[in-house]
């Protein structure tokens, strides 16, 4: 039996199951994954924009490393600390935190909610300890409507 191999220069990242998702994001976003180039433009130290975002960073509290999809409103008054990823299309309204999360495209943060070690998809909140919750009892923390088709469709799986 011959056995062969090829050596390859990257590194793998395993992300099967739920809990790795945030273990990958958070090398990423700390510089732990060479090579590899973080989406958006750098606006300053350890901050990256995607396109049509609106931020003003005088009004709101930045706290690299953080990354905020394209097509983005973060409001006067907002925070965000790192690391931490706010998909495309998000909202966050003044008076909301963000804090070590993964927050998944077409999410709105409302007003004075504070979301903490969580990743947040559609109708769902997973905590890094792996532990899910249905955000409808999050009162304050919606997403936005056009996400409940995929993970009606993620549901049926």
């Amino acid at each position: 039996m011959s056995l062969y191999a090829v050596e390859m220069n990257f590194q793998w990242l395993d992300v099967g199951n739920i809990k790795d998702i945030w273990g990958v994001t958070e090398d990423v976003l700390n510089g732990k994954v060479p090579g590899y180039r973080v989406p958006g433009t750098q606006i300053k130290a350890g901050v990256w924009l995607g396109i049509n975002t609106s931020i003003d960073l005088k009004n709101c509290t930045i706290v690299p490393p953080v990354v905020i999809g394209s097509g983005c409103h973060i409001e006067d008054g907002a925070t965000i600390v790192g690391p931490a990823l706010v998909g495309a299309n998000c909202h966050v309204e003044s008076g909301a935190t963000v804090k070590h999360s993964l927050i998944f495209d077409y999410t709105k943060i409302l007003k004075d909610v504070e979301v903490s070690e969580q990743t947040i998809f559609g109708d769902f909140s997973i905590g890094h300890d792996g532990n899910t919750e249905s955000t409808d009892t999050w009162i304050n923390l919606k997403p936005h409507p056009a996400l409940n088709r995929l993970s009606d469709a993620i549901n049926k799986m």
